[in-house]
């Protein structure tokens, strides 16, 4: 009810949703010690993995690699992160030997790991729950040094599909501005504690 229900207390009702409490400190310790001291590879599902799959694939015979809301495509991950429950329920029982990584929002299903999810959302509404930021933060707190990035392309004003499967898309393209920069603005933040990057071109400001 409209009347009733500002933007503002929507937002507030949908954060107290998806704040499921839990102490994640054994699982980041034990996330830290699977990590080791390699670098990090993050998949995000953006067209540019299409268009870079060599470059990629060299890059993760070295590195571990983490697919963000997807099982990775050509890649084959060491590790699958979700916080969304619709992405990660298309992923249930295709993650092969991946192993799951789920924010604890995700009530209805159970993963490998799983972290809390209000220690790595934004601030920020419109991205509180944006799964390659979150990925970095989580990251940053298991002791990464450095990570690349694939395929996080950045969100386009124009309504057609950013991503390199049509079956993930969602159209933010009323926002894309805005989400590209509040996007940019934490990825700099996370810059300074966390080397970071991009290996594919991408619309966020680094």
């Amino acid at each position: 009810d409209k009347e009733l229900i500002s933007k503002e207390k929507a937002e507030k009702y949908y954060r107290e949703y998806q704040e499921n409490y839990i102490d994640d400190k054994k699982t980041v310790d034990s996330l830290s010690e699977a990590f080791g001291d390699k670098d990090i590879l993050i998949l995000a599902p953006g067209k540019s993995l299409n268009d870079n799959k060599d470059k990629i694939a060299s890059l993760a015979d070295s590195a571990v690699t983490v697919a963000v809301n997807f099982c990775g495509g050509v890649i084959k991950p060491d590790f699958v992160f979700s916080s969304n429950m619709r992405r990660f329920a298309k992923m249930i029982d295709k993650t092969e030997n991946a192993k799951t990584i789920i924010t604890s929002n995700i009530k209805e299903a159970s993963g490998d790991y799983v972290v809390n999810f209000s220690s790595y959302s934004s601030n920020k509404p419109e991205i509180i729950d944006n799964s390659a930021l979150m990925l970095m933060k989580l990251l940053m707190a298991a002791g990464v040094k450095k990570v690349f990035v694939a395929g996080m392309d950045g969100y386009s004003a124009v309504n057609t599909t950013d991503y390199f499967d049509e079956n993930l898309d969602y159209d933010f393209s009323s926002e894309a501005e805005l989400r590209n920069e509040l996007i940019s603005s934490e990825i700099k933040e996370i810059s300074k504690h966390m080397k970071v990057e991009f290996v594919t071109p991408t619309s966020y400001d680094i």
